[in-house]
């Protein structure tokens, strides 16, 4: 179960990261990104990496935990960057 928390942290973690980012901000929000706000977002998904590692070793040991994160955080990087893709709008097409 900690397994499955663990990787919705690093999803969302991820997601506040991507969206701390100016251009998929206006992608996917359609408005610009405030300093403050990307401040805040990027604060916020590094807590909740940082979160993601602390479940996994609580759920799975320090012997396992921390390659437990590593492949979460890699799944949930590329589900991200996925949907990151699929949602922005395609120019010159």
């Amino acid at each position: 179960m900690t397994e499955v928390l663990a990787l919705l942290l690093a999803l969302l973690g991820f997601a506040l990261l991507a969206l701390a980012m100016h251009k998929h901000h206006r992608d996917i929000l359609g408005r610009p990104l405030p300093p403050r706000r990307a401040l805040g977002l990027r604060t916020a998904g590094w807590s909740l990496l940082a979160l993601a590692f602390a479940t996994s070793i609580a759920g799975a040991g320090w012997a396992i935990g921390p390659v437990l994160w590593f492949a979460l955080i890699t799944v949930a990087a590329l589900a991200v960057a996925m949907m990151v893709t699929l949602r922005t709008p395609r120019r010159g097409r």
